[in-house]
């Protein structure tokens, strides 16, 4: 039997839903990998997640998720979709009645009817294929099959010509459905405020109407395609109210950015409040409109109130967003405003890429005769490095080291405690050790003891190692007492000398063994002590779950608390972590301090 005509038919069945993520179980094979499933879908129609961390682009233009799943809704006849996934390139095809999927040009997959399904994951180097996901419809689903109703006939006609850009075409569709008395779906609903917002041309709209005209000294009017976009959008507000339909993300960020184009920068930013309230996903992208505005409008004072509204929501800008939001400031911005603007950009947990760099530049060689500035002396922008003491070679401002805040330290406590609980049967350890804690310590220095013992001696546990590292930590930490957590288990097959040396620090309550995943005690005993404490690992805990509220305070504690340590034989050398933070600082004389991508510093200061 011959395949449905089009893939608009499959999905009255299939209903496919491609994901594409970053797969943990794939970094075996590759650091930045990926996987690729289709699968069926209870909704209407398909849908695309894609994993932030992930580039997606369509004909080379960056696209989210959601518009991604426009895309994919429907396939036709020797027309394909071309899909690039960071370096991969996917290109869905239809044809004779198939669904072909090329990837990077190389390799060919079609799925057809006597196949049951196909699931694709791929790395760098490596093609992987695993267990069927997506099926073709059974004999029985063909023969139950009805003609499409009208509603879903108009959708088909709505959604093939948003396909296609073609605006008014699918404006009109509506409009007939409208007086048909035809409900429409908030999938189709949500592609037309799509079109109206722009399309995949949103970021170039935004730019035109909200970039201020020297010559003209005014701000360009919308043509007349964009005024009728903005009456349409209008009209569809009004059927999603009428219609009592439930707004989701998608929704509110078409809207941000049809306001933004109407330079309401307001509206925009209250939009993506609205979104976090009503659709209960609050996300930083929601906003990217009202920052693109502020960034076209130079507008300094509504970029600092985007970054508040966001933070008050538990959500952190990534290094993009501030780096959009850094052209607020570019046009002669106070410069108490654009500090307190680099002050909140310490929430970034990594060097800073040169495209950041750049855009603080610019800000101080064209400002340096600002009135507001500290002196109107010319700023020198230096390459440095940090000494031994935490001061910068060049302007001697002493560096900063931020730890996380009492509560932030609480927090991850709790995020500790929170996995014990889940393991009901464990809370006896968990109260053992607070036990052990409170009547012997307090232990500033925590060692893992099975990462320290089997370091370069994987086969067989080196008690000496233990001695070794106590008597480290006396010369490193001379005033702070040390405890070894070790998982009993290690401790099964040491020989009689080996165990008289682990008595012994046990009696001295020194060592303490435990049946449970020692990983959580040794980590619990440490954020316990808050800032006085110090963990010895070359664990990177790389797979601990914590929300995400906890992520950057984790990230700081590792910087500040963490000791590695490097080993010959069974020697070890403690290396001590940083006296100071590595973020962008405003230091005591004044002086700025950012961290690049090749591990070195750049020192802004003022010529005196």
């Amino acid at each position: 039997r011959t395949a449905f005509q089009s893939l608009s038919h499959l999905t009255q069945y299939l209903k496919p839903q491609i994901s594409v993520t970053k797969n943990p179980l794939l970094y075996i094979y590759s650091q930045r990998s990926a996987a690729l499933f289709l699968r069926k879908q209870i909704a209407n129609f398909g849908s695309v997640t894609v994993d932030d961390n992930l580039q997606t682009k369509v004909d080379g233009i960056n696209i989210s998720s959601e518009e991604l799943s426009e895309r994919l809704r429907h396939l036709e006849e020797d027309d394909p979709l071309n899909i690039q996934i960071d370096s991969h390139h996917i290109e869905f095809q239809r044809k004779d009645g198939e669904l072909q999927i090329i990837i990077n040009g190389k390799w060919t997959e079609v799925l057809r009817r006597d196949m049951k399904g196909v699931s694709i994951r791929f790395s760098k180097k490596n093609w992987f294929f695993g267990s069927t996901v997506m099926r073709w419809p059974s004999k029985r689903d063909q023969s139950t099959r009805s003609e499409p109703s009208q509603g879903v006939q108009a959708e088909w006609k709505i959604m093939s010509l948003a396909k296609r850009q073609n605006f008014k075409e699918a404006m009109l569709a509506f409009q007939n459905a409208v007086k048909e008395n035809v409900k429409l779906s908030e999938e189709s609903l949500n592609t037309l405020m799509y079109l109206c917002a722009g399309g995949t041309l949103w970021e170039t709209h935004i730019r035109e109407l909200n970039t201020f005209d020297k010559v003209s000294q005014s701000f360009p009017e919308p043509n007349v395609e964009r005024q009728q976009a903005f009456e349409c959008g209008e009209v569809l507000m009004d059927y999603f109210e009428k219609q009592q339909i439930q707004p989701n993300e998608a929704y509110f960020t078409s809207m941000a950015r049809l306001v933004a184009q109407r330079r309401d920068i307001e509206a925009a930013v209250k939009l993506g409040v609205l979104a976090s309230n009503l659709a209960s996903s609050a996300r930083a992208r929601t906003f990217a409109p009202s920052m693109l505005a502020c960034a076209s409008q130079k507008n300094y004072v509504k970029a600092i109130e985007i970054v508040d509204s966001i933070n008050s929501m538990g959500l952190a800008l990534t290094e993009n967003e501030y780096s959009l939001l850094l052209e607020s400031f570019e046009d002669s911005a106070p410069y108490e405003l654009f500090s307190k603007f680099l002050l909140k950009m310490q929430e970034i947990d990594k060097d800073l890429s040169d495209e950041t760099i750049n855009r603080i530049k610019s800000y101080f060689l064209k400002n340096h005769e600002n009135k507001n500035m500290p002196s109107p002396n010319p700023w020198i922008i230096s390459r440095t490095r940090v000494d031994n003491n935490s001061n910068c070679v060049i302007c001697r401002g002493k560096l900063m080291k931020f730890e996380p805040t009492v509560l932030e330290f609480e927090k991850l406590e709790n995020a500790v405690v929170d996995i014990f609980d889940s393991q009901r049967s464990r809370n006896a350890e968990l109260h053992q050790l607070r036990a052990f804690l409170n009547t012997n310590g307090p232990y500033d220095v925590i060692i893992d003891g099975s990462n320290v013992a089997f370091y370069s001696a994987k086969e067989k546990i080196s008690v000496q190692r233990f001695l070794n590292v106590l008597e480290a930590v006396e010369k490193t930490f001379p005033n702070k007492k040390p405890l070894i957590i070790l998982h009993s288990s290690r401790l099964s097959s040491i020989t009689p000398e080996e165990n008289y040396v682990i008595s012994n620090l046990i009696t001295e309550k020194k060592l303490f063994a435990t049946p449970f995943f020692d990983g959580l005690m040794w980590l619990y005993a440490t954020l316990s002590r808050k800032e006085n404490g110090y963990l010895i690992t070359n664990d990177e805990m790389s797979d601990l779950q914590l929300p995400v509220d906890c992520v950057l305070a984790f990230k700081r504690f590792k910087e500040l608390h963490q000791v590695r340590f490097t080993s010959n034989g069974l020697n070890l050398s403690l290396l001590p972590p940083r006296s100071h933070s590595r973020l962008i600082q405003k230091l005591e004389n004044g002086s700025w301090a950012v961290p690049t991508l090749n591990g070195d510093w750049l020192c802004f200061s003022q010529a005196k």
